[in-house]
């Protein structure tokens, strides 16, 4: 590294030539100091813009509309930590159902789509196959929804949840699932907005408060992750597609002996 290139070897050398120009001068007013100096201090800016670099702020990452989905299967216990048994399904049948105008909520729809998962293997989801049912299905809120405490706006948005339910293809027995980010990360519900919106408010149930602090900019399906912040609140917020994506499973209490 040459020091002659730094800005305050560049500063100091005008600095010093401003004195020596200022001695000659012999005593010419200070009109031709404040010039000289105001030349000092352009040098100074302009060896400063010349040898930094500019500063790179990192852009917020921007949500959009979700078209397919690549998941992995994945069983967990009721405390979250993922399980392997034998006894298992190896394989298991993945129904789509619909939770019109909510996030929560029972299903009032039959089956939208059915596919076959292997578990520990990527399974890919085709959301556009399913678009023109699920528009045709999605409601505003419903007054359970705004009752518990949820608004949106527009108020003339529709919307509606994908629900995931899982069976054992031999039994068809259910076991409860959700998509989930990672094998212990947050948990994300899978929604179809009609149009760029916001939904917000407070819900409470069985002593946990959710707050809910959504917005998306475009219409289509969005995921929606819950982070808990403290053991008896979580908020709920639009997400970005996260890298790995589990369908987490867990079976019930006979399924797993």
């Amino acid at each position: 590294m040459h020091s002659s290139n730094t800005p305050h070897s560049d500063a100091r050398a005008s600095v010093v030539l401003c004195k020596d120009r200022r001695a000659r001068a012999g005593g010419r007013g200070r009109s031709g100091v404040t010039v000289t100096m105001r030349k000092v201090f352009m040098q100074m800016v302009w060896a400063l813009a010349c040898t930094c670099p500019p500063t790179a702020f990192p852009q917020a990452p921007t949500i959009e509309e979700i078209r397919t989905i690549e998941f992995k299967a994945a069983y967990f216990d009721k405390d979250q930590n993922r399980i392997s048994n034998d006894s298992l399904p190896k394989t298991v049948l993945l129904r789509i159902r619909l939770i019109p105008g909510s996030t929560f909520g029972e299903v009032t729809s039959l089956p939208i789509a059915s596919i076959t998962a292997r578990i520990g293997e990527t399974t890919r989801l085709d959301l556009e196959q399913m678009r023109l049912e699920i528009e045709r299905s999605a409601t505003t809120l419903t007054p359970e929804a705004t009752k518990a405490g949820l608004a949106i706006a527009p108020r003339a948005t529709r919307i509606a949840r994908l629900g995931t339910f899982v069976y054992d293809p031999e039994t068809q027995k259910g076991m409860t699932s959700g998509f989930r980010s990672g094998a212990r990360g947050e948990a994300f519900n899978l929604v179809y907005f009609d149009r760029p919106s916001k939904l917000t408010g407070v819900r409470s149930q069985r002593g946990m408060k959710g707050t809910y602090s959504v917005e998306v900019k475009t219409a289509g399906f969005h995921f929606l992750k819950a982070v808990q912040e403290t053991p008896t609140s979580i908020r709920v917020a639009a997400s970005v597609v996260p890298q790995d994506i589990y369908l987490g499973i867990t079976p019930f209490g006979d399924m797993r002996k």
